[in-house]
């Protein structure tokens, strides 16, 4: 339960008068407790309510649940429920491997004692899984193969009839949302942090692991928002736009200030972070030793490198200019004494306090991180921007605004005041209510396809290019179609797709022919490993995802120094570089 998701949902209620449910899919969290503390937080208003799956499930009653469906009586021969001992009041009982380890079964069980769920994970065959929900009498109601379908069980129990908008913060539940499609309810992807793995180089580079399965299926999302521009060009110049790619940033409820800055200290800096290796405080703190100047820097977070920074601020000497006060409750009002700010992190989702700073004219210093700072500051206007990791240059900049006139200065706090704006709670909620529009404009009911592959050929051109041309029929006329060939890693965290060009096919309606070119250091930077072509397809009503087959005539080819085309032993087309074998 993010403050960000928590903040989103207030602004909502607030600014847009839209009540607001927050769905949760957690069995081993105590939602009551959850509840109490953010009401006594003062973080669940009126209209907002959080639901958990399992609570819901516990308390519904057995016609709630609905009749009886036909794969139960398939599957009955996989239902071996755990059972319960005497006297035990627990909610859950787990049967492990002989390792010790390995989970093999999760039985769930209602107050009463009756079994609710029996998640077995050893079930021999296909699907190895089965997931069987029962009555108050624990007999078998309905029965799945994977958790998800009982996750969009409940879903579709919650949404019934209404039209609903899902908006999903959690890389986990994106990794299975993708596949969830109903006429009534659109799903929009809300991407946190970067969807490249750490120390990536963008715009090519290695998924996250955690999200893979999300970002492999962007397309099957009614949306997919990015919270910065920089995100959306990077993503969009690895895994293209199937046209449901927006951006949204964070927003913050902003104060009203004075504009004059009379009573500011110029020296005076505040840092809010946590003192975790991510945030490198230790930069920030170098700077100031570096400057050798009588200023003052107070950072506010805790963290587990506590110790080791106060011991950087001995070893440097700046005991004096330097402190660590803690967490503290409303740490982010010091920025309306300061003078300014640094942003030193590996990496950022957004970079919020950024925004919290500027909206009271605290002038913000940024590494130029992945992702945040460049989309928010305008760099010498309202702010710098520094290069990533360059502890050097910061403390240049820092010098240079310590010298400036105060004219200039007062110059900068004010067009940072303005800059903050653009992500004050109302701006923001219009940009969501806008998407919400497009989106409600664009829904078409679901409707599947087929693709069939009639032919296919890949060439590379002189100067590396790949040249990709495929034509495919699909079972039914599309409706403004996007088309990309898609390239995944076997087994691996790659992937890369590019948008086509579709050349429709005299011979109907529904057959075309679709070609991409690939710049040589979009496909080869990934160096090892097995590519598998695909031709992914998207219109108003659907998405197909289709293996691109192998002929004599695109196999065995060169088409790099260290890739070449080959068959599979499925008669598929993949790539492969050089000393990986299928």
């Amino acid at each position: 339960m993010t403050n960000v998701l928590l903040h989103r949902s207030r602004a909502f209620k607030r600014l847009a008068g839209s009540n607001v449910d927050i769905l949760t899919f957690d069995g081993d969290t105590d939602y009551g407790v959850v509840r109490r503390t953010l009401e006594a937080r003062g973080d669940l208003d009126p209209g907002i309510q959080i639901r958990n799956m399992w609570e819901e499930l516990r308390a519904a009653s057995d016609s709630a649940l609905g009749k009886k469906l036909f794969q139960v009586r398939h599957r009955n021969k996989h239902f071996a429920p755990l059972g319960k001992g005497t006297g035990d009041n627990s909610l859950k009982r787990t049967r492990l491997a002989d390792d010790g380890e390995t989970v093999r079964q999760v039985d769930y069980f209602r107050a009463d004692g009756s079994l609710l769920v029996s998640d077995r994970r050893d079930v021999p065959g296909k699907h190895k899984r089965n997931v069987t929900l029962c009555d108050h009498a624990g007999k078998p109601l309905h029965s799945w193969t994977r958790v998800s379908d009982l996750y969009y069980f409940w879903l579709d129990k919650v949404i019934g009839d209404d039209v609903a908008y899902l908006t999903i913060d959690s890389k986990t539940v994106a990794n299975f949302m993708y596949q969830y499609r109903r006429d009534n309810a659109a799903t929009i992807y809300l991407l946190h942090n970067s969807h490249l793995t750490a120390g990536e180089p963008a715009p090519y580079g290695r998924l996250t692991a955690s999200r893979l399965a999300g970002l492999q299926h962007l397309d099957e999302f009614d949306a997919v928002a990015t919270l910065t521009s920089a995100q959306h060009r990077d993503l969009t110049g690895l895994l293209g736009d199937g046209g449901n790619l927006h951006v949204i940033p964070n927003s913050r409820s902003l104060p009203d200030v004075e504009e004059s800055d009379g009573g500011r200290e110029r020296t005076k800096g505040v840092v809010v972070a946590r003192l975790s290796s991510t945030k490198r405080l230790n930069h920030a703190i170098q700077v100031i030793a570096n400057l050798e100047q009588d200023l003052r820097l107070d950072i506010y977070g805790s963290g587990s490198r506590h110790a080791s920074l106060q011991s950087l601020i001995n070893k440097l000497g700046v005991q004096d200019s330097v402190k660590l006060w803690g967490h503290r409750d409303g740490a982010a009002e010091a920025f309306q004494s300061a003078s300014f700010t640094m942003l030193t992190s590996k990496f950022e989702g957004f970079g919020l306090t950024l925004v919290e700073a500027m909206a009271v004219g605290c002038i913000p210093f940024a590494y130029d991180v992945k992702y945040g700072p460049s989309d928010i500051i305008e760099d010498g206007v309202s702010g710098f921007v520094i290069d990533f990791g360059d502890a050097a240059a910061m403390t240049e900049a820092l010098k240079s605004f310590l010298a400036k006139p105060e004219h200039e200065v007062a110059a900068m706090r004010e067009a940072a005041r303005r800059r903050a704006r653009l992500f004050a709670d109302d701006e923001v909620v219009r940009r969501w209510g806008g998407m919400f529009t497009q989106l409600e404009g664009q829904k078409q009911p679901v409707r599947g396809f087929d693709v069939r592959i009639k032919s296919a050929d890949i060439r590379s051109t002189a100067n590396g290019e790949l040249v990709v041309e495929v034509e495919a029929a699909s079972s039914r006329s599309l409706e403004a179609p996007i088309a990309h060939i898609c390239f995944l890693g076997r087994a691996s965290d790659v992937a890369i797709r590019e948008l086509t060009e579709a050349e429709p096919v005299s011979s109907g309606r529904t057959a075309a022919t679709y070609k991409a070119v690939i710049a040589a250091e979009k496909y080869q930077w990934p160096e090892t490993g097995i590519l598998d072509l695909f031709l992914d397809i998207r219109d108003s009503s659907g998405f197909a995802r289709t293996r691109i087959t192998a002929s004599k005539s695109n196999t065995g080819k060169q088409l790099a120094e260290n890739v070449s085309s080959y068959a599979t032993k499925y008669g598929n087309l993949s790539l492969r570089f050089r000393a990986d074998a299928d």
